[in-house]
């Protein structure tokens, strides 16, 4: 389990397989995945808006837990309420932050299914966005979801669908119904998506069986009484945003 962004390399618009890396790329202001982050970011506004309504206007500072976060993410989608927010940016490594002497986040090595050293309520709100997805099936999703909703007042998540035809860690149709074994000799042979060449069956295997996606029913399952969008591309449901109060 990787709760962190791995670095990047420049990619350029060449090819099928050029384009598919310039428009996911994290890294690109311009990419396709950068301008579906900056809208998502609205979803989220609206909420923030809504439920932080009488600490934006007393001035309060609003303590977010960003599991599996980078301020890098915060600084490039245009978050127009950053000023007002403490950020601690939750990972299993200590995430490189890209300007240390921003105040405004600090890092903490921890487990988002074990946060343990956490106490209950600590935070106003807890955000996860593209990480459940890493954390493993179904069990270690709903520790997750407990943590979520033990260690903060309110919770807003993301991940991408299931069922949208393009995996998106690995850049490649269908891979997430593939059998296990399958997708482990795809990555073994070919490199895919944002993973470096794999040298080992036995890596190949660990890195397909470390992605396990959602579905808007696993979502509803586990945050039965929040509030579910959907972010669409060409009249498909490519990711699922929840959100709501944690003590509902």
């Amino acid at each position: 389990m990787v709760y962190y962004r791995q670095k990047q390399e420049s990619v350029t618009k060449v090819g099928i397989k050029g384009n598919l890396h310039y428009n996911s790329d994290g890294n690109n202001k311009d990419s396709l995945s950068n301008r579906f982050r900056r809208k998502r970011m609205k979803v989220f506004e609206v909420f923030f808006e809504s439920t932080f309504a009488d600490e934006l206007k007393s001035g309060k500072t609003i303590r977010i837990l960003d599991i599996g976060g980078r301020n890098r993410y915060w600084n490039s989608v245009g978050f127009k309420y950053i000023s007002n927010c403490e950020f601690t940016l939750l990972n299993l490594i200590a995430a490189e932050l890209d300007n240390t002497g921003d105040r405004r986040f600090s890092n903490k090595i921890g487990d988002a299914t074990d946060m343990k050293d956490i106490a209950d309520n600590s935070y106003d709100l807890v955000f996860s966005n593209s990480c459940i997805e890493h954390v493993g099936k179904k069990p270690e999703w709903e520790k997750m979801r407990n943590e979520m909703l033990r260690t903060g007042r309110y919770y807003f998540l993301q991940t991408p669908n299931k069922y949208f035809p393009m995996e998106p860690h690995f850049l490649f149709l269908g891979f997430q119904f593939l059998p296990l074994k399958t997708k482990a000799f795809i990555l073994k042979h070919f490199r895919h998506g944002w993973f470096a060449y794999i040298e080992t069956y036995e890596q190949a295997y660990e890195a397909a069986d470390s992605i396990h996606l959602l579905t808007q029913k696993d979502l509803k399952a586990l945050f039965p009484k929040g509030t579910i969008c959907k972010e669409r591309f060409l009249g498909i449901t490519k990711s699922f945003m929840v959100m709501g109060k944690a003590s509902d």
